[in-house]
């Protein structure tokens, strides 16, 4: 039965079901030779592809062009000072506070100034329903320290008295107006029953939230054009404290940072603002080589000098025993500059000949760089000039219960437990200092008797500041 012949009509349809098999087979084939085609097309070609192959699943990559920014008005918001008279208006007033740390160089808040501070309504909330104030998170650190949010520009509420009320990181006009309006009216029934609660809860929160330690460069991305680290991710601000691995950043920092009188500036911004009004986005401009970033221009650099800065990179300078005799006499010439410009009465002025002085940040960093040139040089009047910093600390930050350091001295601006505030990574500092000031100190020299046990005292209170949390 198997092998009887098929009938004329069965041998049609067995040939029509063969050379319908073989057809599909033949298009399969094709099939996946167009597909290794394109694979190879789109691993090998170069720029962007056609716009048909994108579909709407993808758009074409960023034109060739870098994006520009058009702020469409200035901001509106008329801002007070930080300021004795400022906090006072806020108590006679019973306003709450709306205080906006901001940075020099940060997108984020070059942003919220060309949108969110530049819209009528929020102009007008903040002037009839707070005390508008805002501050520099680099001029004022203890500021930022008490109000920031994760170092990003900040919108913070306050209470009259200066307890932190809420805060939150940019957002856009109608977000803002909502989010205040909310904390204005959960403060409005009773005042006092909030404040009250705030304070409670006030040295926890700071307890739980320290600062962080000086930067590491080594999480940092690198320009790979001029050198130098960047703030963070997607973050195209450059800022002096990043750069404190001398041998990999110098590059940027002696063609940038450094003034020839001595001194080395604060940072650079993070895009190119143009004489048009217009910017150029840090995503873009970065991404271009020499040639291209000279045709364009450069991004302001912040020409400010703050001491624990300056104090920490000329120390790095002066230890790093691979850097050349030029750069270590520019770190010598900075600190005689803010030896002479910067300190008063023992005490360290934040920005140089202006601002601020006694933090305990700055009479630490810039100890260290004095330490660091007597190290590197033998000169003992740099020696004694750290000594002299490090006693004015000591008289004037330490706290009789604990034996730490405040973070500045008892400005009495604010309720405790705000107004100072013990800091975990800035004890740590003082402690490293201390160690090398009893090293290099003579046998029988007061202070190094005097620091001998207040590293024990501040190791002491660390241990138990580390247990409990």
């Amino acid at each position: 039965m198997e092998n009887e012949p098929l009938t004329p009509e069965q041998a049609a349809k067995k040939a029509r079901g063969k050379a319908a098999h073989r057809m599909s087979m033949l298009a399969i084939g094709w099939f996946w030779v167009v597909c290794a085609a394109i694979a190879t097309y789109l691993v090998f070609s170069k720029g962007d592809l056609p716009a048909f192959m994108y579909g709407h699943w993808r758009m074409p990559a960023a034109a060739a062009l870098p994006a520009i920014r058009k702020p469409a008005s200035p901001p509106l918001v008329k801002w007070r000072d930080w300021n004795s008279d400022s906090l006072k208006f806020a108590l006679q007033e019973n306003r709450l506070i709306f205080l906006d740390v901001t940075a020099a160089s940060s997108r984020d808040a070059h942003v919220r100034d060309e949108t969110t501070y530049s819209d009528p309504a929020v102009a007008k909330l903040l002037s009839d329903t707070f005390v508008a104030i805002r501050t520099d998170a680099d001029a004022r650190p203890d500021l930022a320290l008490r109000y920031q949010s994760a170092d990003r520009p900040t919108a913070a509420i306050l209470i009259p008295t200066g307890e932190l009320l809420n805060w939150g990181t940019p957002m856009s006009p109608a977000a803002l107006i909502h989010w205040s309006s909310m904390q204005a009216d959960a403060y409005r029934p009773n005042p006092s029953k909030v404040a009250e609660a705030l304070r409670k809860s006030a040295a926890a929160r700071l307890d739980s939230v320290p600062p962080a330690a000086p930067s590491e460069s080594s999480a940092r991305p690198e320009d790979a054009v001029w050198g130098g680290f960047f703030h963070g991710a997607g973050r195209f601000e450059k800022v002096l404290r990043d750069q404190i691995d001398v041998k990999s950043s110098w590059r940027y920092v002696s063609r940038f940072l450094l003034d020839p009188n001595g001194g080395y500036y604060a940072g650079q911004d993070c895009e190119l603002r143009r004489k048009d009004g217009s910017v150029m986005e840090g995503v873009h401009y970065f991404a271009q080589d020499e040639a291209r970033r000279a045709a364009l221009g450069m991004p302001a650099i912040d020409q400010r000098f703050f001491a624990a800065d300056n104090g920490r990179m000329a120390a790095a300078v002066l230890d790093e025993k691979s850097m050349d005799a030029q750069a270590r006499l520019h770190s010598i010439k900075t600190l005689d500059r803010w030896w002479k410009r910067g300190v008063y009465e023992g005490e360290v002025r934040h920005q140089l000949t202006m601002g601020v002085q006694g933090l305990l940040r700055d009479q630490i960093g810039l100890a260290a760089g004095f330490v660091a040139a007597y190290e590197a040089t033998g000169d003992r009047s740099q020696l004694d000039r750290a000594a002299a910093l490090v006693r004015a600390a000591e008289t004037r930050l330490m706290d009789e219960k604990s034996k730490a350091l405040f973070d500045r001295p008892a400005w009495h601006e604010l309720p405790e437990p705000t107004d100072q505030l013990l800091v975990p990574a800035q004890n740590r500092e003082a402690v490293a200092l201390y160690e090398r000031l009893v090293k290099d100190l003579p046998v029988g020299d007061p202070l190094r008797e005097r620091l001998k046990p207040r590293i024990n005292d501040i190791d002491a209170w660390l241990g138990i500041r580390a247990a409990s949390n």
